[in-house]
């Protein structure tokens, strides 16, 4: 069933890149058909050029499988890897304040990590709104292990695992 749609994914407050590239991986190593590019949103512009670059310390990956260090990062020197251009052209860097800028829609997916800690109570309220209209019906958003949503069905999700929100269908 997901092979015929396209597949629309989105780490907001992406930070220095590491989500998105993940995810873009993922999406490759599991051939994920039709898959948009990874829109990769965070409101420092400094840190959304070092994510472009995708260079990262080789101690940043040690937990990732040998095969996709080597089928998806080239070494830059003995400390550290770059990103091969195939998987960054499966990531779209851009841009974004999360409270005043207008979300695209249509996700499956948005990976909102350890980003609404840093908001009080009313902002956080009105961003999972933003959020829960940016999902397609069945479409999932994850938040960090910090940021339990309590009152999600008031807010209109369901719950389905731990840090684990659905739009209902």
């Amino acid at each position: 069933e997901l092979g015929h749609q396209r597949l629309k994914f989105w780490s907001a407050g992406c930070s220095t890149g590491e989500e998105p590239y993940s995810l873009a991986i993922l999406a490759m190593e599991t051939r994920v058909a039709n898959q948009q590019p990874v829109l990769a949103a965070d409101i420092d512009k400094g840190v959304l050029a070092k994510a472009e670059k995708g260079v990262y310390q080789k101690r940043q990956i040690t937990n990732t499988p040998k095969e996709w260090v080597s089928r998806y990062f080239t070494d830059v020197d003995a400390n550290t890897v770059q990103v091969k251009k195939d998987v960054k052209d499966k990531v779209k860097f851009k841009p974004m304040n999360l409270i005043k800028d207008k979300f695209e829609a249509g996700f499956d997916l948005i990976l909102c990590r350890n980003v609404v800690i840093y908001f009080g109570p009313e902002t956080k309220s009105a961003l999972y709104a933003k959020f829960l209209s940016a999902l397609r019906p069945g479409g999932y958003l994850m938040t960090g292990a910090t940021e339990q949503i309590f009152d999600y069905k008031t807010l209109g999700f369901e719950s389905v695992g731990p840090f684990l929100y659905r739009r209902p269908k």
